[in-house]
């Protein structure tokens, strides 16, 4: 398995943990048209790659091509709700609309600075158009995994710790401020990270 094959696995496995232990349903967690909109894969491909499929690879420039038809059939213009024009895009950055035809096209692929100056235009991540399916999913997952454990703070450092079970009184803890939440979290997963090294 690779490695970002691997990472994404965990991130999964962390996820499908938190979400288990708080009761909440996967596909109420794990919306693929919003991760497909976060990351510019087709539904089907995150829906494949979730349910722990291989898919094959997008080569570079029509990776890249399709992820920037995306970004404008999605990110329509404020307003009238069009799509951006190739000339309106190119000025962002001070290019020309001939130099981004051919990436609309399909025939083409930009520089890196002209990829990066693309997607800070349409304001998503450095790497939305050039990263690979795997990592790109795992990316958008990190963000659903961060809002989990914001959310479920002590469901999540369970999961993280494979810790089954753990007596502690609610009513207490609704008492406690969000800076000594915090705290008895932390003093926790500090406790169950030393006894995982047999400290």
């Amino acid at each position: 398995m690779s490695d970002s094959r691997a990472a994404l696995a965990e991130t999964l496995r962390t996820i499908h943990a938190i979400v288990d232990e708080a009761g909440l349903r996967r596909e109420d967690v794990l919306d693929m048209a919003a991760l497909s909109f976060e990351t510019g894969i087709p539904e089907e491909t995150v829906t494949a790659l979730l349910n722990g499929e291989s898919v094959e690879e997008v080569e570079l420039g029509e990776r890249v091509s399709q992820r920037f038809r995306f970004l404008r059939e999605t990110r329509p213009r404020p307003g009238d709700g069009k799509e951006f024009s190739l000339p309106e895009i190119a000025a962002s950055f001070g290019a020309s609309r001939q130099s981004l035809t051919p990436l609309a096209k399909g025939t083409g692929k930009p520089g890196l600075q002209h990829a990066f100056s693309i997607e800070k235009f349409f304001g998503v991540p450095t790497g939305f158009l050039t990263t690979e399916a795997v990592p790109a999913l795992d990316r958008a997952l990190q963000s659903v995994l961060k809002d989990l454990r914001e959310l479920h703070p002590l469901t999540a450092l369970m999961a993280s710790h494979d810790v089954k079970e753990i007596a502690l009184r609610s009513g207490k803890l609704k008492g406690l401020s969000d800076d000594s939440r915090r705290l008895l979290w932390e003093t926790l997963d500090a406790l169950f990270e030393r006894d995982s090294k047999g400290q």
